[in-house]
């Protein structure tokens, strides 16, 4: 998990900082840049569900 999914999930940055946060990033995991891309666009709506499925998505990743 990238740290603008870490500190997002940690209720460190609101959605708009996170959304923010991400477009600054320079990625080296495209996966995980298209994983959260996606993620953002179906549970915009729904912020807790975003962080439950951000986790879910660590959890399934590969660690480094």
């Amino acid at each position: 998990m990238c740290m603008a999914c870490i500190e997002y999930t940690k209720d460190k940055l609101t959605l708009n900082e996170f959304s923010f946060a991400l477009r600054e990033m320079t990625w080296d995991d495209k996966k995980h840049a298209d994983d959260v891309a996606a993620l953002m666009k179906e549970f915009a709506s729904d912020p807790d569900e975003l962080k439950k499925q951000l986790k879910l998505l660590a959890d399934r990743s590969p660690r480094r």
